[in-house]
């Protein structure tokens, strides 16, 4: 891949945000920004580009993305790529050397390899990144979940809300890191929850018709305008009302697709500015924000706490019924012998 191509894909992004803009009354704009933000929760350790590369790749061919990997990765993972299926492409770094130069300044070789300025560590010296697309196929597009190479793992089942020890354990971690106090208080319906910025404090809303998935959406709303425009360093950046909901419920909806939770979230597009420019300003800005969330909570270990939990019920479940049994059948062999 050429220079030339590479900067055709990134002129690629700059223009599918320019189309964006041009519609952002339409429905199905908001589809393409929840589309985008899915993908920025299954794929948190990637760049904004890659992100955007692989979701309209994958929208274009009408590929669920789940988990990418070049071939060579599946290769080694003993995963075949189904034959027929189209490499996705995403920007990959490649770290540049200085390279040794005779004296007219013209790179030296040595059959034909390039030879390279070394430092005291006899290591090379390095210079510049640059980026190469490179292929990649996602999972959906080799055998591995046929053969169990990539196996789902859920913490509960999809019709379920999540349980009130890991909202608490989700409070707990996000008060920890954050150095933020969360208090649950009995609000109006309506209401979700608010953030006081001069008592660093995230109030969530413990009405009866709040539900444990609504209060995790709030819960990362809140905290998305904490990040985002509870700041020192946000401060300057005047962003009228809609758009900065728009911007907060984004981290919300964000966290919440990564925890497997389905919200009803306005994402106030109607209300953000009318420029490309801007409006990749906004993703990025949202996507940053996710990003240190995902890096500063330990999602891992609270799944795995939930998951124990679970076991644990189960093991409980189990052994109630079997002494239930037991039970059951000694009185029936009492009844018998009387």
């Amino acid at each position: 891949m050429t220079k030339k191509e590479e900067s055709k894909e990134i002129l690629n992004i700059e223009k599918d945000l320019e189309e964006l803009i041009l519609k952002l009354d339409d429905k199905e704009t908001e589809n393409i920004v929840k589309e985008f933000y899915k993908s920025v929760a299954k794929f948190n350790n990637y760049s904004f580009n890659n992100i955007w590369l692989l979701t309209t790749q994958a929208k274009q061919r009408g590929i669920n993305l789940s988990y990418v990997a070049s071939f060579k990765e599946w290769s080694q993972m003993e995963v075949m790529v189904n034959k027929g299926r189209k490499a996705l492409n995403i920007f990959a770094p490649k770290q540049n050397y200085e390279i040794k130069r005779d004296e007219e300044n013209k790179p030296i070789l040595i059959d034909g390899k390039y030879q390279y300025v070394l430092d005291e560590n006899n290591q090379k010296i390095k210079t510049s990144v640059s980026f190469l697309l490179v292929p990649v196929f996602d999972a959906t597009q080799t055998n591995a979940l046929e053969t169990g190479k990539i196996k789902t793992l859920t913490y509960r089942n999809q019709d379920e809300t999540i349980s009130s020890e890991m909202l608490n354990d989700l409070y707990k971690e996000v008060q920890d890191k954050y150095n933020i106090k969360i208090e649950e208080k009995k609000l109006e319906p309506s209401l979700g929850g608010y953030y006081q910025k001069n008592k660093n404090l995230i109030v969530i809303n413990n009405h009866n018709l709040k539900s444990t998935n609504s209060k995790v959406g709030t819960l990362f709303h809140e905290l998305g305008h904490h990040l985002l425009h509870g700041q020192d360093n946000y401060k300057d950046i005047h962003l009228d009302t809609g758009q900065k909901e728009g911007e907060r419920e984004s981290v919300s909806y964000i966290i919440s697709k990564f925890l497997d939770i389905e919200q009803k979230s306005e994402l106030y597009l109607k209300s953000w500015d009318r420029n490309a420019i801007n409006m990749k300003e906004h993703l990025e800005r949202i996507v940053r924000a996710s990003k240190e969330i995902f890096h500063m909570v330990d999602f891992r270990g609270i799944f795995e706490k939930e998951l124990q939990r679970q076991e644990l019920t189960k093991v409980y479940l189990d052994t109630l019924i079997e002494d239930k049994s037991v039970s059951i059948k000694s009185e029936h062999n009492l009844s018998l012998q009387a």
